[in-house]
């Protein structure tokens, strides 16, 4: 996995992170291309019938998938995908949106190259209503590290990364 601290001085003097990097170059993606990334690696994490359902700026579920445990249980999920920059944070009220758009018996994901606030923390846990998993930046990065090899190598060559996630 990446690390979080710094690991070795850039070029240029400055310190280089390479979860950061990563994010950078998630972040050259127009809005669908990452959408289609999410779904791809939906796909890898074990979501059957993973599909992009998005369109750039709909404001509802951009991608579904369900992940089916050993016939033993499954869950629905439905995904809202946000490519921000890095400093953004998230809002409760975007948390809460995406939880309008999830129907009875379905869960969600928010996952953004960016992070949350506390309070989308709590939104996203909150009784009465469909669990919603967070997935910040620094988490993508270490979800697609270790899933790199099950991303389409179209991707892979889109971003410019080979395994390990390292500029290529």
């Amino acid at each position: 996995m990446i690390g979080r601290k710094e690991l070795a001085p850039h070029p240029t003097g400055e310190s280089y992170d390479p979860s950061r990097a990563v994010l950078n170059q998630l972040l050259e993606l127009n809005n669908k291309e990452f959408e289609i990334l999410i779904t791809h690696l939906l796909a890898a994490l074990g979501f059957e019938g993973a599909e992009h359902t998005g369109k750039s700026g709909d404001g509802g579920v951009d991608a579904t998938g369900e992940l089916n445990v050993a016939n033993l249980a499954k869950v629905k999920l439905f995904v809202q995908v946000k490519r921000y920059k890095v400093s953004t944070k998230i809002a409760a009220k975007d948390v809460k949106a995406l939880r309008q758009s999830i129907p009875s018996g379905g869960q969600g994901a928010f996952i953004t190259t960016a992070d949350f606030q506390s309070a989308a923390h709590d939104v996203a846990l909150e009784q009465g209503f469909p669990r919603i998993g967070l997935v910040n930046g620094s988490q993508l990065v270490d979800l697609l590290v270790e899933h790199w090899a099950d991303i389409p190598e179209e991707f892979q060559n889109k971003l410019g990364l080979k395994q390990g996630l390292v500029r290529v």
